[in-house]
């Protein structure tokens, strides 16, 4: 785009009634075509009144579309004349960013500080399904009915760490020892005196860290039995 208007630009400034310029982006061609453009709108605005000045002119332009990477003389030319230009020591044009490239350096600094400000709460539902499923399917037997095969899934689905949760501090009542916490699945797993068949497989240490409590809590699923499980669900369902 802004090799077209730096060619609009030179026309200006010729006396020829005609002028061909041509290009290898696509891209750019279907852009100043579009009558409503969503992303770089200055740069293409600019680019319009470049071409509407050449118009009052009496001045007819043609813009060709031409495949790159091909031979063609003159668009070798323009790619090595255009990367000479990125060394130079001044900058001539001021493009804004794009609004994908805004999104992409948005996104690229907010989460490290989003996760640095959560510390160690940060455990996401990808985490923890990887570390309750081991990625293998579930293998039940066919009589175990529905809804306790939901319950396994639920288990093995993952619950929404508090990064995504609206509200981190709700706390809830555990309905099987009336334990109030605001990680009721962490406590159902971990702390629940009506679970305890479920941590015969204990970690070394007690977990200092949400994180840590996630991860001791994501990897008791695959290590308890599945006939436990089953056992354990139909009779005390985890909490949703």
């Amino acid at each position: 785009m802004v090799a077209i208007a730096g060619a609009l630009q030179h026309a200006l400034d010729q006396p020829q009634s005609h002028h061909v310029i041509h290009t290898d982006s696509l891209t750019a061609i279907q852009t100043l075509a579009s009558t409503q453009p969503k992303d770089n709108v200055h740069l293409n605005t600019h680019v319009l009144s470049l071409a509407q000045e050449v118009k009052e002119q009496g001045k007819h332009i043609t813009l060709n579309w031409i495949p790159s990477h091909v031979g063609i003389r003159g668009n070798e030319r323009a790619d090595c004349a255009s990367k000479h230009a990125t060394k130079r020591p001044n900058v001539d044009m001021l493009i804004p960013p794009s609004l994908p490239q805004t999104k992409a350096k948005t996104c690229a600094s907010s989460f490290p500080t989003q996760t640095q400000v959560m510390g160690g709460v940060v455990f996401t539902t990808s985490t923890w399904y990887a570390m309750a499923t081991q990625y293998q399917p579930l293998s039940v037997d066919k009589a175990v009915p529905a809804h306790v095969r939901t319950y396994l899934h639920r288990l093995r689905l993952g619950y929404k760490g508090t990064r995504q949760m609206p509200d981190i501090n709700k706390k809830e009542e555990c309905q099987y020892c009336n334990e109030v916490s605001n990680e009721p699945v962490l406590h159902y797993l971990l702390r629940c005196p009506g679970t305890t068949t479920l941590r015969t497989v204990s970690p070394a240490s007690p977990p200092t860290t949400a994180s840590e409590a996630s991860t001791a809590a994501a990897k008791l699923i695959p290590a308890t039995p599945t006939a436990e499980l089953v056992k354990l669900v139909s009779v005390r369902p985890p909490p949703r």
